[in-house]
């Protein structure tokens, strides 16, 4: 069980952890395993990629079940911040093991989460689907700077881990919903919730003015710190500069994603402006499949006009 162990508890989402939580030894949750999954959700919330040492066996089997408490606790609150703050932290603390790891342990933990690679005359090559399934929204993976091979994408071995982090962090977003779970975990959710105060401190800053159903859809969803898609991230930031935000109140809205980066963030609307993206046409927005309503406007960019203070000789003022 040593070595299985060992894996398991570096990659707690794998079959071998969820089959070594099956077997005997794993079934009690205690006190002290519930306080260890709690301050494993807490540093996630504070942004504390903490990796754990656990030096017995005892400890180790303490480690795995805290993470599997941890995922009870987030399928009882049904809070997506909190879990996608969960996910982001627990995908990092993945990446930086993948780090210490030979190409074995690596490909092991690619097979798990569908990342099939291959190697032809010394390139590392993915399928596109997957390359574009579990890429990150960034311009270095964008296909237009990227090879393709007969349906293949060439990447690097730093790249193949950035993509097993990338999956990860969208298998833990997918949280089982918890009814009626053991007092000891309505408890943790409960100290849980009181210590998010302290450690949110990116408020959920409201956007004024109206704006058409598609927008104020993906608004909503900024405020409640949910993830987006690339393309919903750029067709929000492209209306948002349309409308005369300027780029630090966007950055700072966009603050609200739990795997928000202000350095990426300002690159993507310094590049957004440098290249004068306009406001896409309903048609394309349609296309993207963001449409929310037969608004006919033409453009999501004429309902602000039509609504918006500079009808009043005013400019949109503000992300607070």
């Amino acid at each position: 069980m040593g070595e299985g162990l060992d894996f398991a508890v570096r990659y707690p989402f794998t079959s071998t952890a969820r089959e070594l939580l099956k077997s005997d030894g794993f079934s009690e949750i205690t006190d002290e395993v519930v306080e260890l999954a709690v301050s494993r959700i807490t540093d996630s919330l504070s942004e504390k990629t903490r990796k754990r040492v656990y030096i017995s066996s005892s400890g180790k089997k303490e480690g795995l079940l805290a993470y599997a408490t941890a995922r009870v606790i987030l399928g009882y609150m049904r809070n997506r911040y909190i879990t996608n703050k969960f996910a982001v932290n627990e995908s990092k603390k993945v990446h930086s093991y993948l780090n210490e790891e030979d190409e074995d342990v690596i490909e092991k933990v690619a097979g798990e989460l569908g990342i099939k690679t291959k190697t032809v005359n010394g390139k590392l090559l993915v399928p596109l689907p997957v390359f574009l399934r579990f890429t990150p929204r960034s311009p270095h993976y964008h296909l237009i700077n990227r090879h393709i091979l007969n349906g293949f994408v060439l990447i690097e071995n730093q790249e193949k881990k950035r993509m097993i982090e990338e999956a990860v962090r969208k298998h833990l977003e997918r949280v089982p919903l918890v009814k009626n779970p053991p007092a000891r975990v309505v408890e943790a959710a409960r100290k849980i919730m009181e210590e998010l105060p302290k450690q949110e401190t990116r408020a959920a800053a409201p956007l004024e003015g109206s704006h058409p159903p598609c927008i104020a859809e993906l608004i909503d969803a900024v405020k409640k710190h949910q993830n987006l898609s690339h393309v919903s991230r750029f067709y929000l930031a492209v209306y948002l500069i349309g409308i005369g935000l300027s780029d630090e109140k966007i950055t700072r809205f966009y603050s609200n994603f739990p795997d928000f980066s202000e350095k990426i963030t300002r690159y993507q609307l310094e590049h957004a402006r440098k290249r004068g993206y306009s406001v896409p046409a309903c048609s394309t927005v349609v296309s993207y499949g963001l449409c929310r309503a037969n608004c006919r406007i033409g453009t999501p960019l004429n309902w602000h006009k039509r609504t918006a203070p500079e009808k009043r000789g005013k400019k949109e003022e503000d992300v607070k």
